[in-house]
């Protein structure tokens, strides 16, 4: 078959669509059509056969791809993949095992360390990353929780609810004290005005949480942090606060420049632009419309990172 690391540098090589690659790679066929209660299955057999839910986000089939090629490559036996909370929540040491594999498929520690994430994480950081490896958000953020530390991100964890009750957890580096505290800090976090809630503690770090919405769940990434890490603004506080210097009481203006920003940005996605090429490819298409005291706020170095930021969020890439 192939070799644990063999399988893991031949999906970094095809990010990001290493676990596809791999699939044709070992003559795994791979189908999908729409199933009840569960998001894929496998048949291990001389033609191996993985059958996934189109039901399904893109994201979570892919996840279940990677799942399922992970089994085999561990040589370990898969389970019909339940549609749970959260593709992490696992109650066998084999499918824990499939799980973190899988990760290592999807979102390889060198394509990680190269998107420029930093402390605190926020949904806008978490969303880009998605978008770049084509999974979803909650799987995301269990990888950078997994490898924080070698991300320079101090800590992580990952909190799955379900009407409000914790139901998972997703910790390598950081651990919180009990279930209530937990919750009590999701709600906060939801209470929230920010995308991240900061809560300062008695021993001067401070715990940044960020809700991740999907369908049938929540799930909620939280760091521990000192204060003046946590104090940092994100990228989309950052883009907000940008956005009300730019606008301010002037809608007219700012309704003009989201709608020259969204028909650009059909153009940037059909031609791949990155985000610097999008970014001055927008100031060469509008740069001479906006008149006076607007032209000059938009060719600021402030109108210019706010520009640079909404690219960062829609294409998933730089920032």
């Amino acid at each position: 078959m192939i070799a644990r690391g063999d399988a893991v540098a031949f999906c970094a090589a095809h990010f990001p669509r290493g676990p596809e690659a791999l699939a044709e790679h070992l003559g795994v066929i791979v189908r999908a059509s729409p199933l009840v209660g569960c998001d894929g299955w496998c048949l291990w057999a001389a033609k191996s056969v993985i059958h996934l839910n189109s039901r399904k986000s893109k994201g979570r089939q892919r996840f279940t791809l990677a799942h399922e090629l992970s089994h085999l490559i561990l040589g370990t036996e898969g389970e019909v993949v339940g549609s749970g909370s959260g593709p992490y929540q696992a109650e066998s040491q084999e499918e824990t095992q499939a799980n973190q594999l899988a990760a290592e498929l999807l979102l390889p520690v060198r394509e990680l360390r190269g998107m420029g994430l930093c402390s605190p994480v926020d949904p806008l950081s978490l969303g880009r990353i998605a978008r770049a490896a084509g999974v979803t958000q909650v799987m995301a953020a269990c990888r950078i929780a997994t490898l924080a530390p070698e991300l320079r991100l101090e800590n992580a964890t990952v909190l799955g609810f379900q009407s409000g009750k914790l139901v998972w957890r997703w910790s390598k580096t950081l651990s919180l004290p009990d279930d209530d505290s937990a919750v009590s800090l999701y709600q906060n976090a939801l209470r929230s005005a920010s995308s991240v809630y900061r809560g300062p503690q008695a021993d001067g770090q401070v715990f940044c949480a960020s809700v991740i919405k999907t369908q049938g769940f929540h799930a909620l990434f939280v760091q521990l942090l000192p204060a003046k890490v946590a104090e940092r603004k994100t990228a989309d506080e950052r883009r907000r606060e940008l956005e009300a210097w730019l606008f301010g009481e002037d809608a007219a203006f700012r309704n003009s420049v989201n709608g020259q920003f969204s028909s650009f940005l059909k153009r940037a996605q059909r031609e791949e632009m990155g985000v610097d090429g999008a970014t001055d490819s927008f100031y060469e298409a509008y740069g001479s419309r906006w008149e006076e005291a607007r032209a000059r706020k938009m060719h600021s170095d402030w109108g210019r990172e706010w520009v640079r930021l909404k690219f960062a969020m829609k294409l998933g890439t730089g920032g």
